[in-house]
């Protein structure tokens, strides 16, 4: 599965993929379903809300805070 997904643009996606027999396979990935996010709005919801178009906080490339697009959740 992914390990993790980083869109530079719609053209170049960078991605990492690990082993199904890892111990993130194992336990369903990286987070849990009822991790939480905020939402540029200031809300904080569960990934397993989280829909494509909602901007929620990342790191950005400089390693500061930054709202960053969902463009597709697994």
């Amino acid at each position: 599965g992914f390990d993790w997904v980083y869109y530079e643009s719609k053209a170049h996606v960078h991605c990492s993929v690990k082993s199904e027999h890892s111990a993130a396979a194992k336990t369903g990935g990286c987070f849990p379903a009822g991790a939480q996010v905020r939402l540029e709005s200031g809300a904080r919801v569960a990934l397993s809300a989280v829909r494509p178009g909602d901007r929620v906080l990342a790191m950005g490339e400089d390693g500061n805070p930054t709202f960053s697009d969902v463009l597709i959740f697994l």
